[in-house]
């Protein structure tokens, strides 16, 4: 997981946007949709983006658990 991290950083924020723009517009061709929910709201996406939001969340929670907020 990690090494696709650092696969991302060699890209410039402009480049990996327009790649972003291109996934959300299904000019790839990804295959199967995944249904996720947010706020309430149902949305359809690619399964290889569904596959990225829940690595950067696992990463997320496992930083979080490393430095833990001050209340």
């Amino acid at each position: 997981m990690a090494e696709e991290i650092e696969t991302l950083k060699n890209y410039s924020l402009k480049e990996l946007e327009e790649r972003l723009e291109k996934m959300s517009s299904g000019d790839f061709q990804f295959g199967k949709l995944v249904m996720i929910e947010i706020d309430g709201s149902m949305y359809e996406i690619p399964e290889p983006v569904n596959t990225l939001l829940n690595s950067l969340y696992r990463m997320y929670k496992e930083e979080s658990k490393k430095n833990k907020p001050i209340k």
